[in-house]
């Protein structure tokens, strides 16, 4: 674990894991390198996701960036398709949006145990406020 910094000193949300595709911290996810053609990181607040999965590769399915024949959007992994472990990629469904969050990671039982821990604890949350709202 470690803590973010910028110019004004420590910010508050603690690096829970981080790889080259993604960063999950105690506040979402950030996918990286995900939208095409900038770069830039898709951030998911954890009360945000609905659900993730583990996704087969395959020719048709998924895709080195962007969407195969799929509902899959796949952030930026050139060599996705070349990998014969196919037990390091996952993908998130949001509570808004039609497409799922496709990612590769290096290290799929700790994603996958923080990413059950946070996104478990926020559903959690959400079922408690919606029982006691009635």
């Amino acid at each position: 674990r470690r803590r973010k910094e910028d110019a004004a000193g420590p910010v508050r949300m603690t690096t829970l894991y981080e790889d080259d595709f993604v960063c999950l911290t105690d506040e979402g996810i950030e996918i990286k390198w995900y939208y095409f053609p900038t770069t830039i990181s898709k951030k998911i607040q954890w009360d945000e996701v609905k659900c993730f999965r583990l996704e087969p590769v395959n020719l048709f399915t998924s895709k080195g960036w962007g969407m195969g024949f799929s509902n899959v959007w796949w952030a930026c992994d050139t060599l996705r398709q070349f990998s014969c472990d196919q037990a390091k990629f996952l993908s998130v469904s949001t509570v808004e949006g039609c497409c799922r969050k496709g990612f590769s990671c290096r290290n799929l039982m700790k994603v996958k145990d923080i990413m059950d821990k946070y996104a478990g604890i926020m559903r959690a949350a959400e079922a408690q406020q919606s029982t006691r709202k009635r």
